[in-house]
């Protein structure tokens, strides 16, 4: 798709959410008003969970640069982990990730293909995590509740055997008469560079289940905060199928699409679209302000000689 018609069919899809959304509580404003909110203070608490997964996202793409002999400092990996996230929340389709591969291309001259096969990696293990505690997440609630969904574990299933194969099967892939299926090629056998170290694979593998832990505390924290006392079963049902559906970033920082997300996995448990709503914005808000505070900092800082 060409870039003009990627941003007309982002910003269409976000205007229709946001008019559906602005419709939803116009109508229904009666059961927001009855939303019982509890100890604010609670927000404190996301405000460092939120701080301590960018500090661990940061880390994970750190490690994965060393064996391309990248050695990024801290204000480095956390800046531009801060400024990819602030770049996400204002442009479509992840438009940071094209900050921090020009950034590493001028200053350490790494390959836009070798980047690929980073976000490749990265990606690879994030959800490859999620769809494995999304699975965990069904078998729980089953347990618990005698609730059993096939969709989402059709959903984390098509994602966790064909994951589990990139990460920790090597395919080495030779080299074609075609340029376009060469680059293709090149990216996978980046990745094999970067999975033929086991301490970086294990270690990112520890660090990105820390991450999981942090997203399923402060979703425990913000449905308390709306008077919903979730089980840990429940809560990482919901970062599960949230962080799985919304991967593919169509709008501005997933706007709309990651609060749709949000209600209809809400509502299988049973939580009611203002309770999850009402949620989803605290959380976009709290995330929003963050990254508004750091990001165009770090792009300053990092980009300013590299222009």
């Amino acid at each position: 798709m060409k870039p003009t018609y990627k941003k007309t069919l982002s910003l269409t899809i976000l205007i229709v959410i946001i008019a559906f959304f602005i419709y939803y509580i116009y109508n229904n404003f009666n059961s927001f008003k009855t939303l019982e909110f509890q100890n604010p203070w609670l927000l404190i608490p996301l405000v460092f969970i939120t701080l301590f997964s960018l500090l661990l996202y940061g880390f994970v793409y750190k490690i994965m640069l060393e064996p391309f002999s990248i050695k990024l400092k801290l204000k480095e990996w956390f800046g531009l982990i801060c400024a990819n996230n602030f770049y996400n929340l204002i442009t479509p389709f992840r438009g940071g990730m094209i900050a921090r591969a020009v950034y590493l291309k001028k200053k350490y001259q790494f390959s836009y293909t070798n980047f690929l096969s980073t976000m490749v990696g990265f990606y690879a293990i994030q959800y490859w995590i999620f769809s494995f505690l999304g699975i965990v997440s069904l078998i729980l609630i089953y347990l618990k509740f005698n609730i059993f969904n096939i969709i989402p574990l059709i959903i984390f299933l098509v994602l966790f055997l064909p994951l589990s194969l990139i990460i920790f099967f090597k395919f080495q892939f030779p080299k074609s008469k075609y340029k376009i299926l060469n680059k293709f090629f090149e990216i996978g056998n980046g990745w094999n560079t970067i999975k033929g170290n086991k301490k970086i694979i294990l270690t990112s593998i520890l660090v990105v289940s820390c991450i999981a832990i942090f997203n399923l505390i402060s979703t425990i924290i913000l449905y308390h905060f709306v008077g919903i006392n979730l089980l840990v079963s429940q809560a990482l049902f919901l970062i599960t199928i949230s962080a799985v559906i919304g991967m593919a970033q169509i709008t501005p920082g997933n706007l709309g699409i990651g609060e749709v997300v949000t209600v209809l996995s809400a509502l299988v448990l049973g939580i009611s679209p203002p309770q999850s709503l009402t949620v989803a914005i605290i959380s976009r808000l709290v995330s929003t302000i963050i990254l508004f505070i750091l990001g165009p900092m770090f792009s300053y800082i990092l980009l300013k000689k590299q222009k």
